[in-house]
């Protein structure tokens, strides 16, 4: 009976002294594991904050290099450059664009030799045709397209928000996108003019061939430039 209850005795003190080591373990598990969780917490937090200041850094440059663009082709300077910034500001909110956006686009219009209002309301069209358009497009392209098509066509700079209007309402009714008819029209605008054709008839011709050559607004172009020469040629020929 003593052997058994020596045994029992012992038995009691192992199962004893394991459940204190368990425990220990457990404490010792939820520690470290709270120590993880904080450091990870921590190393994320310091992350969010690195990026955070390597996107500020990045859009100060940005900013810098649109207005060191733009100050090169007009004549403002100082506070009036930087009103005049300010004032590009306003404008983009109401498209939900940056200072920077609007100041690339600002500068493609200025370069093309329109004034300093001209442009920024020029700018705030280019912008507002990214907003509609159906494919990621930047300020500056936007606004090679707006100016390409009044240069070729000898519009005002009033007329910019009717090839928006009219580029828009095209895409909504025919299968071409937006971003189609833009590549299409400043790549064939200037030559089709040329030829004679309004950008009424421009457009047409462009959205009857890219509806069937989906995706190729482009090659379209190039194709009607190539028509439209060999048509004048003819005439000129008969004549």
């Amino acid at each position: 009976g003593e052997q058994v209850g020596e045994t029992t005795r012992k038995y009691s003190d192992a199962i004893v002294k394991a459940e204190k080591h368990v425990s220990s373990l457990g404490e010792k598990f939820v520690a470290n594991t709270k120590k993880v969780a904080q450091f990870a917490m921590s190393t994320a937090l310091i992350g969010a904050f690195t990026s955070s200041i390597y996107k500020a850094v990045e859009a100060v440059k940005e900013y810098d290099d649109a207005m060191t663009g733009f100050r090169k082709v007009s004549d403002l300077s100082g506070q009036g450059l930087e009103d005049y910034a300010n004032q590009l500001g306003v404008l983009g909110e109401s498209v939900y664009r940056s200072k920077t956006e609007m100041l690339d686009a600002s500068t493609i219009f200025k370069q093309g030799g329109y004034t300093e209002a001209e442009s920024a309301n020029l700018a705030l069209t280019a912008t507002l045709f990214q907003n509609i358009a159906d494919n990621e497009i930047s300020a500056s392209d936007s606004a090679s397209m707006v100016i390409s098509q009044l240069k070729a066509f000898n519009m005002e700079a009033t007329d910019s928000a009717m090839l928006v209007c009219v580029i828009s309402r095209i895409s909504n009714y025919y299968a071409v996108s937006s971003s189609d008819l833009a590549t299409g029209l400043t790549a064939s605008g200037a030559a089709m003019a040329t030829f004679g054709n309004s950008f009424n008839e421009t457009a047409s011709l462009v959205t009857a061939g890219t509806e069937i050559f989906q995706g190729k607004a482009g090659q379209v172009a190039r194709g009607l430039n190539t028509i439209a020469g060999r048509i004048t040629q003819n005439e000129d020929l008969l004549a």
